[in-house]
């Protein structure tokens, strides 16, 4: 068999390959048993080892970190709340939704990286308030 043969029947089986991956992989009845394999676990993995530490991953997602204070129906509550807010100095968004027929406050601080978030968070439990972090 020649050079080109050899290289053409390479080049063949890996369309091959791809291709029966492809079907295989978008095929609703087969994914189901892809949902254990998380790729973006294993790039985690692969760039945290020493051996590859020079390896940057180039479109790796920026964490977002929001924190909930909560979803209030009473608007002196939420009054309370921004006050003890505007003590401190955080700028929260307050979002109106309607739940159950009732018109509903839902206050969220962020969005913070990580050390911001770690901040935020100190500054809430030295001010004893109920809190809950969301990442996106």
């Amino acid at each position: 068999m020649s050079k080109i043969k050899k290289t053409r029947a390479a080049a063949i089986l890996i369309v091959l390959i791809t291709f029966l991956f492809i079907l295989i992989y978008f095929n609703p009845s087969y994914s189901k048993h892809f949902r254990y394999l998380n790729f973006d676990s294993a790039l985690s993995i692969i760039s945290a080892n020493n051996f590859f530490s020079d390896y940057k991953i180039k479109n790796e997602k920026k964490i977002r970190y929001f924190v909930q204070l909560g979803v209030f129906a009473k608007p002196n509550e939420v009054d309370k709340i921004r006050a003890k807010l505007s003590l401190l100095g955080i700028k929260a968004n307050y979002d109106k939704y309607i739940l159950g027929s009732k018109l509903t406050t839902k206050i969220t601080l962020g969005p913070y990286n990580k050390n911001a978030l770690v901040k935020t968070v100190e500054n809430l439990k030295l001010n004893n308030m109920k809190y809950r972090v969301i990442n996106e």
